[in-house]
């Protein structure tokens, strides 16, 4: 008994060892990686429905930025709006005022054209005020100064034009005053701004008597004289433009200064505060304020968290995908060997599952009518691939864990994860085998079928139904599901042929295409060797009912018989099956020397295999159908040799040198076809093929085979060898069947009688 340890000593040693924990360190780390990207992330989205009340588990203080909005936006409408002061008009104006007194000095009131009168009110008195403010032809400096300081102060009146007055007046009720004024710079007033209320807001379309009692007042607050102001303001009213036009860079600019300068609202919530609340009766969505709240919460709490507490949270997010990880290759260790010895396979299957993992986190950042769906895909399709790679036990074991993995990432409910494992299970349990096109897409159309009763028997135990829309949101989510299982299905069909290359597997379909007999290859077998293509059909009749018979893939038997013997096209001649009544090419070679062309076969098979890219399952039959058996013929011939000729230099002929260089079958099928091979030529050799003596060539064949050890390494059992014999004597009994003499009729029998006599004359005469 060895010291203790020192069994984990010589398992350390062990290869398969090693890749385990390689592959379960990869595992751990990268999905733990992913993991940790797909919980960071909120399992809610904006205008997704509120289904449960969401609670703060901390103190924390948060922007209200509702109200803060509220009260930039408030801010924001409180600003008055800046016009700029029309001064193209303005200087008109000026210029028209100071020239009135030119126009209406030189003439008497008797001469003015009565229109003229009346449209500047005009008269007598008028008239004369106006011809002491002229010098020569010329205003006086006085008059000019008049209407310069008349034209300042009519500036500050607010008169704006139509669209700009209504648009102002709508928010009467809102504000204490309404517009900024910007007069310009050589202005007399030194603010060159004003603030202008409500009552003085005027429109100069529809206000003119208020513009006129405006005008009015400057006039005489400027002490123009009493009969000269109904002329000033009814030329200003001749030609009335806005005073003041609106300058809407400037008003934005200012409007956004004012709402930025709003303080910050903040807001305290203490723990168990309702941070989202759901809806009574009225369907409550989640908001972008919503969703902001939630983060700085989640934010908030990590923060509060001790070192050793955070620590201790990362470690059971770690130790959980380690326990995935355990798990899966624990149970590849226990059934799947073959996956243990193969770093290929491990990586491949560990990256079809890292990668959904990764698939599910991105997709789950899709709008939340379609998270659903990014959620399912990816597990589903992997469950898909690992049945059609492998096969259904592994599939819904993996496809479980992965189901198990996705719930956990993505931080989803127990109903969801139950809606993920029907998926699964669903979907596996139809594909055993996929022999059409249309398999995948009725897969998923039955499985999203499945996924949608569960969804809604999930919703409707757990969802908050008071809720209106609830019902309808349900019926949604099933929908999609069935949606998102048919698209699974419609992708796992068009990735095939990448799964086949990956995982170096064949699916039915690709066997039936491999057995289409107009293929070049097998045309070439069967015109170079005819023999050997008589010899292979048969062999796929014994091979496909031996395999059914036990339950493994009799397609792929037949498949694998009919290409096991193209090495033989090369040099058909040396088999007996293709040599008829031709001389025997042996007879001239020696024993050595037809065992190198015999075993050649093999070798050149697999040679063609490469070239014409047939599948690894398939080449396994090429390479194995003789496994390490020995040739009998050949060895026994040697053997003579030697006897007859003792004194000759030629050493004592060992088995080893008459072998085939094998490999051994490594799996049940590629068994099957070498024991079916051996048998289908040795039936060939008895005289009376009855039902008794197929049964005892079957058996003794069954037992060398086993006895010489060429089973050992695919794992049939006695019990399987046992169905495989009755089976293939069955199958050998339909092909060897005795058949009813016809009765030979009088004239038939004189042609037979006839045709012998010719025979003999004709052989006596050679």
């Amino acid at each position: 008994m060895g010291r203790p340890g020192q069994w984990w000593i010589q398992q350390s040693r062990n290869r398969q060892v090693a890749y385990t924990l390689l592959f379960v360190l990869a595992f751990t780390l990268i999905g733990s990686a992913i993991a940790f990207m797909g919980r960071s992330q909120l399992p809610y989205r904006t205008g997704q429905t509120v289904t449960d009340p969401i609670l703060s588990r901390v103190r924390f203080e948060s922007i209200d930025t509702k109200s803060t909005q509220e009260n930039r936006k408030s801010a924001f409408e409180r600003e008055p709006a800046v016009y700029r002061t029309n001064v193209p008009y303005f200087m008109t104006l000026r210029q028209k005022l100071v020239e009135l007194v030119v126009e209406l000095a030189s003439t008497d009131i008797e001469h003015l054209a009565l229109d003229v009168r009346q449209k500047l009110k005009i008269d007598a008195a008028a008239l004369t005020a106006l011809q002491q403010y002229i010098e020569g032809d010329r205003p006086s400096t006085q008059w000019q100064q008049i209407v310069d300081s008349f034209v300042a102060d009519i500036m500050t009146v607010a008169v704006l034009d139509r669209e700009r007055a209504e648009a102002e007046g709508k928010n009467q009720a809102d504000r204490a005053w309404r517009i900024r004024i910007v007069l310009p710079v050589d202005h007399p007033d030194a603010q060159h701004e004003l603030l202008r209320t409500d009552k003085l807001l005027l429109n100069v379309a529809e206000d003119p008597l208020p513009i006129q009692a405006k005008l009015k007042y400057w006039a005489k607050h400027r002490k123009i004289p009493r009969p000269i102001q109904a002329t000033i303001v009814a030329t200003v009213m001749e030609d009335l433009q806005p005073f003041h036009l609106f300058d809407e860079e400037e008003t934005q600019r200012r409007r956004l200064a004012a709402s930025e300068q709003e303080p910050i609202v903040k807001r305290v919530f203490e723990p168990n505060t309702v941070l989202v609340n759901v809806g009574t009766g009225k369907a409550e969505k989640f908001s972008d304020l919503d969703i902001k709240l939630i983060e700085q919460e989640r934010n908030q709490y990590w923060k509060d968290l001790t070192t050793l507490n955070q620590l201790l949270l990362n470690v059971a997010t770690v130790g959980l995908v380690m326990l995935i990880a355990v798990g899966c290759w624990l149970y590849f260790w226990a059934y799947y060997p073959r996956i243990m010895a193969n770093a290929m396979r491990g990586t491949a299957i560990q990256g079809l599952l890292l990668g959904c993992q990764a698939a599910a986190v991105g997709l789950n950042h899709l709008p939340f009518e379609f998270a659903y769906a990014g959620a399912v895909f990816p597990t589903l399709t992997a469950s898909i691939i690992l049945a059609i790679a492998y096969d259904q036990r592994l599939a819904l074991t993996v496809g479980s864990l992965h189901a198990l993995l996705v719930t956990f990432t993505l931080n989803l409910p127990l109903g969801f994860g139950l809606v993920l494992l029907v998926g699964v299970v669903s979907s596996v349990s139809q594909l055993r085998q996929v022999r059409h096109r249309s398999t995948l897409v009725q897969v998923g159309l039955w499985t999203g079928i499945a996924m949608a009763i569960m969804v809604v028997l999930a919703g409707a135990s757990s969802r908050p139904m008071h809720i209106n829309g609830e019902i309808t949101r349900m019926l949604r989510d099933a929908l999609l599901a069935m949606a998102t299982c048919f698209v699974a299905g419609l992708f796992a069909q068009g990735i095939l042929p990448a799964i086949e290359s990956i995982f170096k597997v064949s699916t039915a379909m690709t066997l039936k295409d491999l057995n289409d007999s107009s293929l070049p290859l097998l045309r070439r077998l069967a015109e170079l060797a005819p023999g050997t293509y008589q010899h292979s059909l048969q062999l796929a009749d014994l091979g496909e009912s031996a395999a059914d018979a036990i339950g493994t893939d009799g397609l792929l038997c037949r498949v694998g018989a009919m290409y096991h013997d193209i090495g033989k096209v090369n040099k058909p001649m040396y088999f007996v099956e293709n040599q008829g009544a031709g001389p025997n090419r042996h007879d001239k070679l020696s024993p050595a020397m037809s065992v190198l062309v015999i075993v050649g076969h093999v070798k050149d098979g697999i040679e063609m295999a490469r070239e014409y890219r047939l599948p690894s399952a398939i080449r396994h039959f090429i390479e194995s159908h003789h496994g390490t058996t020995l040739v009998e013929y050949f060895y026994h011939e040697a053997r003579k040799q030697k006897e007859k000729n003792p004194d000759t230099d030629q050493p004592v002929p060992s088995e080893f040198e008459f072998r085939y260089p094998g490999p051994k079958p490594q799996t049940k099928e590629a068994a099957i076809i070498m024991l079916c091979d051996g048998i289908e030529s040795a039936a060939r050799t008895i005289a009376d093929p009855t039902p008794v003596r197929l049964e005892q060539l079957v058996h003794q064949m069954a037992t060398k085979r086993l006895m010489d050890g060429q089973f050992d390494e695919c794992h049939l059992t006695l019990k399987e060898l046992q169905q495989i014999e009755t089976a293939v004597t069955k199958t050998l009994c339909a092909i060897y069947h005795s058949r009813v003499a016809y009765p030979k009729t009088k004239s038939r029998e004189s042609q037979e009688d006839a045709s012998d006599n010719h025979q003999l004359e004709t052989k006596a005469v050679s």
